[in-house]
């Protein structure tokens, strides 16, 4: 059969398929768990926007968040800086994680741009400063050690908020896209910190009442937990990418030359 050259098809071909695998594997669990976590984030989100009655548009102290908040409600611009990030807060998270779907990207790119403007102006410009401004007083009940690093822990949070929307804002501008979409994956993991609050709460409320110490440490974990999670599965996709690059290189490699050229 000297001469006869085959050319196998790709859909046929096992080993580029294993190759590819890991990529469709890691695309697929990044849409399942974008899924499940939409999923809780809009239930843990409607039963916050609930409660909003008890805030606007005449604060009621015995509310939720309110409580114990009579003192320290009317200083330095908490008022204006609750009313504001409020407001502001539930729409920029709902709009990130639409943003997010690779539908929207892909089919409406001007629409996603336009929404993707709008979520860097409300982080920016109204989400991370009234964070700042709130950050003095995080709950006027706690000791004064845990209302320092509590303080501080939202602090830091609405400081990248703010730095996370700015560097996704300048890299879609420089047209790197693939930074931006990190810089604002960041960033929609910050915004989900309201949501992973509520839940920690909920759960230590449970198991560990009236600790101090609790809401300290939830001014921190509330934002590293989803950071970090987004940073592992951001490197796990890099690997899974470069692990089927490197097979699909090294297969090409070592096939005959002549086995890749059409037959004569």
């Amino acid at each position: 059969m000297a001469g006869l050259h085959v050319i196998v098809p790709s859909f046929l071909d096992s080993t580029d398929e294993r190759s590819r695998s890991p990529v469709r594997h890691a695309a697929g669990m990044r849409r399942l768990l974008m899924i499940l976590g939409a999923a809780i984030v809009l239930r843990v989100l409607a039963g916050i926007v609930a409660n909003y009655p008890g805030y606007l548009p005449t604060p009621d102290f015995h509310t939720d968040f309110l409580a114990g908040r009579e003192k320290t409600f009317d200083e330095g611009g908490y008022r204006t800086a609750f009313v504001a990030h409020i407001l502001a807060g539930p729409p920029t998270l709902l709009l990130g994680l639409l943003l997010a779907v690779p539908a929207l990207r892909q089919r409406a790119p001007l629409w996603h741009a336009l929404l993707g403007r709008v979520v860097v102006a409300l982080a920016l410009l109204v989400v991370a400063p009234s964070g700042l401004v709130m950050a003095r007083h995080p709950l006027p009940s706690l000791p004064v050690p845990e209302q320092a690093v509590a303080g501080l822990g939202f602090a830091t949070l609405a400081f990248l908020t703010g730095v996370t929307a700015a560097l996704g804002f300048l890299a879609a501008r420089r047209r790197r896209l693939a930074e931006h979409e990190r810089w604002m994956m960041r960033l929609l993991a910050l915004l989900v910190s309201v949501v992973v609050l509520r839940i920690i709460g909920g759960v230590t409320s449970l198991l560990i009442p009236n600790a101090p110490w609790i809401y300290a440490a939830s001014a921190w974990a509330s934002w590293l937990l989803p950071l970090v999670a987004v940073e592992a599965w951001q490197c796990a996709s890099r690997r899974a990418w470069h692990r089927a690059s490197q097979r699909k290189m090294i297969t090409d490699d070592q096939t005959p030359p002549e086995a890749c050229r059409p037959p004569a």
